[in-house]
Parts: structure tokens; C-alpha cells; sequence
């Protein structure tokens, strides 16, 4: 869903992407969001750091699990 969530924002003149989410143990941890959605590189890594990327952002999408979304 993260993917196709990255291809979706870029191709909306009005929206703006800060950043996106991993998991610590994730090996997609650091990988350019656009290079994991298929698109060319966006120079936005795979963040691990919820609180870097909240502070840069008006809203969040989260399509992870119920735990996850009340820790945020």
C-alpha cells in the first residue's frame, strides 16, 4: 500500500511528500522511496524515525496496524 501511496502523492500537483516509514528491521530501511514504489529516485530514504518525519509534515497516512497508529 506504501508503494502505491508514494506513486499517488507524486502525481498530485498538490500534495508533497516528506518522508515514509520502516520498520528498524526492515531491509528497506534507507532505500529511496521512489526506487521501492518503481518510480526514479525521490532522494527521500525510508525513515525509521516517526518524530523527524512528523515535525516536516501536515498530515500522515498510516496503513499499519491499530498499535502502531495509537504510538504515532
Amino acid at each position: 500500500m506504501g508503494q502505491s501511496l508514494v506513486r499517488l502523492i507524486q502525481a498530485d500537483a498538490g500534495l508533497s511528500l516528506v518522508g515514509g516509514l520502516e520498520a528498524a528491521n526492515s531491509p528497506a530501511l534507507g532505500s529511496d522511496l521512489g526506487t521501492l514504489a518503481g518510480m526514479a529516485p525521490l532522494g527521500i530514504p525510508a525513515s525509521c524515525d516517526p518524530l523527524e518525519l512528523l515535525s516536516q509534515a501536515d498530515g500522515v497516512i498510516d496503513f499499519t496496524v491499530p498499535a502502531a497508529s495509537v504510538e504515532l
